[in-house]
């Protein structure tokens, strides 16, 4: 062989990867057919929770809502709601433009899009903040377990909050490009007018995260500083202010001021880079364009300016008056929402200690481990125990000096204020808002797991054991490391085998729209039994509680467009109308849970006086079929049983 030859060979030789670097080379297809058959698994799952879950109230209330939307009547001045007009303007293009039927079924695949497409964000979220696809799987299978709650309430407002609130911090991690804080502004006036509650506490996170980055060096500015955390002290009482004469509601105020108060203290210390006056100036634009735009729409189909107050921000307002669902918070979380802040303080004091990192490396750990494994799919739980110490999610790993930069402090800084805040989302009704309103741990349990295991060097330790693997061996660690993964989702924390089970064991729920659904066998004859007997006798009804799912299931219209899940809501006014819509109609009914009629002086009964006279006067008992009891106009006693 010629020199050339043999240089040239050479040549190829040491251009052409070597077998280590083909190894590596396969690796990422391996953990992306784990992202795969996770996918496959979580839908799986996600499929037998929601088609599975008893029919609560809020489902039929919300598609009844959608429907008279749907329909070109003006929100809040005609249809009742509680929630704002973006919600409505999202279903409106589900619906219309796209032209998802609205039923229960369609309803419960929409809530299983939308609780997989946010913990595919919270995954996304993990990758960009820590730069590994593992840490992204870890939040994506917590995610899935975290939000499981949104299954219980299939369309809610509440699925379109979650991917909005991931959203945010992706937004927050592109904060040093010019769409960032944009993106920011634009998702906080978009929260607000779906849910104003959310919408504030994700601009005042929003609001921190700015001003801690911001110059905070002239005069006065630690005084400024110092008000502000008091401020921030105080709000969860004011908020609260209703029932903070309660054990349960006090306690609750003191673990979110408390965890509040921690996260501002660390954001203070751990800004970094300044944000422009411009910039900031741009996301407040975008704000404003974006609230325009949705009040600008709700009034173009029919609502009036008055009628926008109400509804957006005055019947929000009386809601503790009217609904409340505690949050039971015992003394011992008040003393560990203490112990978090206390540490926090100490953390902030002892910032150039030798030991400082060790330390936090052990807290994060311990962050992780309970958040993670202890007391995953446990909100409440979480809330109450872990939330108080969201701020350690703030504070730097290894390599703290580069932390420092725009790029990643203002991510840390704006996932544990927005954290603290959004715990607030369980007052006054402390039902799937406690999953909504803890939901960003599982970015902040994925983070802190990534600096916990970089401090360690476990990270490094494994590469350099894995270097003198041959291609095979390493192929075989990471398949068998994808297979024990997909493994524990699927066994351990989504349990797919018992959900399978438990769907296949129940009866099928067979009314229109809702085929797939399955619920217990009492409830499935009882609803039957009670949709073909409306079907049958009535061209028009009114449920108490309202259960307006027998809209969807007999085919009939309400009355109105007043279709709350507790007439107790309406004023005696919006009874009146109801009553008056009945009258209205040739063959009217009211079924009524015999409870309520059995003890008219029953707490709550005052609030439908208007409806129970009616009843007591007008309409006369035709049928019963526990727990109901229905009644028809005295006009027409005659329907067939």
């Amino acid at each position: 062989m010629s020199t050339e030859a043999q240089n040239a060979a050479r040549i190829r030789e040491d251009a052409a990867p070597s077998p280590h670097e083909r190894s590596r080379a396969t690796r990422p297809w391996i953990w992306l057919a784990c992202a795969l058959i996770l996918l496959v698994v979580a839908l799986a799952y996600a499929f037998y929770t929601t088609f599975s879950q008893a029919l609560g109230l809020d489902e039929g209330y919300l598609m009844i809502t959608v429907q008279s939307f749907l329909e070109r009547q003006p929100l809040y001045d005609v249809v009742f709601t509680q929630y704002g007009p973006v919600y409505y303007v999202y279903e409106w293009f589900l619906h219309r433009v796209l032209s998802i039927p609205l039923t229960h079924d369609a309803t419960r695949w929409l809530c299983i899009v939308h609780w997989l497409g946010a913990a595919a964000l919270l995954g996304v979220v993990g990758r960009m903040m820590t730069g590994s696809l593992f840490a992204g799987l870890f939040a994506f299978s917590q995610g899935v377990i975290h939000l499981a709650h949104l299954g219980r309430e299939p369309g809610h407002p509440q699925e379109i909050i979650a991917l909005l609130l991931a959203l945010g911090v992706v937004a927050a991690n592109r904060v040093d490009k010019r769409t960032g804080l944009p993106a920011l502004g634009a998702l906080a006036a978009v929260l607000l007018f779906i849910k104003p509650n959310v919408g504030i506490f994700f601009a005042a996170s929003l609001f921190l995260a700015i001003y801690f980055h911001s110059n905070r060096t002239g005069a006065g500015a630690s005084g400024r500083t110092w008000l502000l955390i008091a401020a921030c002290l105080l709000l969860p009482f004011l908020l609260m202010r209703r029932h903070v004469m309660f054990e349960w509601c006090r306690n609750y105020s003191l673990v979110a001021a408390l965890g509040i108060v921690a996260a501002a203290l660390t954001a203070r210390d751990m800004a970094g880079h300044q944000v422009s006056f411009r910039r900031c100036i741009e996301g407040v634009i975008a704000f404003v364009a974006v609230a325009v735009v949705f009040a600008g729409i709700a009034m173009f189909t029919g609502t009036s300016a008055a009628g926008l107050l109400d509804g957006l921000l005055l019947t929000p307002l009386r809601t503790p008056d009217i609904a409340i669902l505690p949050l039971r918070v015992p003394n011992a979380a008040v003393f560990n929402a203490v112990a978090a802040l206390l540490v926090a303080m100490l953390a902030s004091a002892s910032a150039a200690h030798a030991r400082r990192e060790v330390v936090m490396t052990l807290l994060k750990l311990c962050f992780v481990l309970v958040s993670s494994f202890v007391l995953i799919g446990q909100p409440s739980a979480q809330l109450m125990y872990i939330l108080p110490w969201v701020w350690l999610v703030a504070i730097p790993g290894r390599n703290g000096a580069t932390q420092r930069a725009l790029a990643t402090s203002f991510p840390r800084v704006f996932l544990a204020l927005a954290a603290a805040w959004q715990s607030l989302q369980a007052y006054p009704v402390g039902g799937t808002q406690l999953a909504i309103g803890s939901m960003l741990l599982v970015v902040a349990t994925t983070v802190s797991l990534a600096d916990a295991l970089l401090a360690l060097r476990i990270p490094e330790r494994i590469r350099t054991v894995a270097a003198h693997w041959r291609p095979p061996l390493a192929n075989a660690c990471q398949g068998l490391a994808a297979i024990a993964v997909v493994a524990f989702f699927a066994l351990v924390w989504s349990k797919l085998p018992a959900a399978r089970r438990n769907y296949a064991a129940l009866p099928p729920l067979n009314l229109p729209g809702a085929a797939l659904v399955r619920t217990d066998t009492a409830m499935v004859q009882r609803y039957q039994a009670l949709a073909q007997y409306l079907q049958a006798n009535c061209d028009t009804f009114i449920t108490c509680p309202g259960i307006n799912d027998f809209y969807f299931w007999t085919g009939k219209r309400p009355p109105t467009h007043l279709n709350p899940t507790t007439i107790s809501i309406l004023t005696a006014r919006q009874q009146e109308q109801i009553l008056a819509g009945l009258r209205r109609a040739e063959r009217p009914l009211i079924v009524i849970l015999e409870s309520i009629v059995n003890d008219p002086g029953r707490r709550g009964s005052g609030s439908i006086r208007v409806l129970l006279e009616a009843l007591r006067d007008e309409y006369v008992e035709v049928h019963h079929i526990p727990p109901f009891k229905i009644y028809a106009l005295k006009r027409d006693r005659n329907p067939q049983p």
